[in-house]
């Protein structure tokens, strides 16, 4: 489609009409770049959580106390070693 505007007034709307589009697509990339960080924070919000870290305020997280989860090989989740949860359990 092509417009040609004949007075000068279309041709200054026509102008600003063109700035607002390109502001539009700028803000809408800048929008998709936010969604995509909000989403990486909040994978690794859900991975820190899984893993039993805690957040106490401030920059980092405290790592879970006790011994490290054994790791399964068949399923690749790790196994909550129970001598780690309750000093009681014996093997």
């Amino acid at each position: 489609m092509t417009i040609n505007p004949t007075t000068e007034l279309e041709k200054e709307l026509l102008a600003a009409l063109g700035e607002q589009v390109l502001k539009v697509r700028k803000l809408e990339r800048a929008l998709d770049a936010a969604l995509e960080v909000s989403n990486k924070k909040d994978s690794a919000v859900k991975t820190l959580d899984q893993m039993r870290y805690v957040y106490q305020g401030g920059e980092l997280w405290k790592p879970p106390l006790g011994k490290p989860p054994v790791w399964s090989s068949e399923n690749k989740v790790p196994m909550i070693d129970q001598s780690a949860v309750d000093p009681r359990h014996v093997v």
